[in-house]
């Protein structure tokens, strides 16, 4: 999967992925699905508010 999808189809089982959203710009952050709180979340675990799509994130380079 190469190209932006819809956050509906995101994956919800804990996996960092890139979400952004369009409308607002090219604005784009690494965050997941907290199912405790059914929400999206950064790493400081502050909410997303409302992405509208998402993306797999890069693999790491290899030295």
């Amino acid at each position: 999967m190469s190209q932006w999808q819809p956050i509906e189809t995101a994956p919800r089982d804990g996996t960092w992925i890139l979400i952004g959203k369009p409308r607002s710009g090219p604005i784009v952050f690494t965050a997941r699905w907290q199912r405790f709180h059914k929400k999206w979340v950064f790493f400081d675990g502050t909410k997303a508010e409302e992405p509208t799509h998402w993306h797999p994130r890069p693999s790491e380079p290899h030295s």
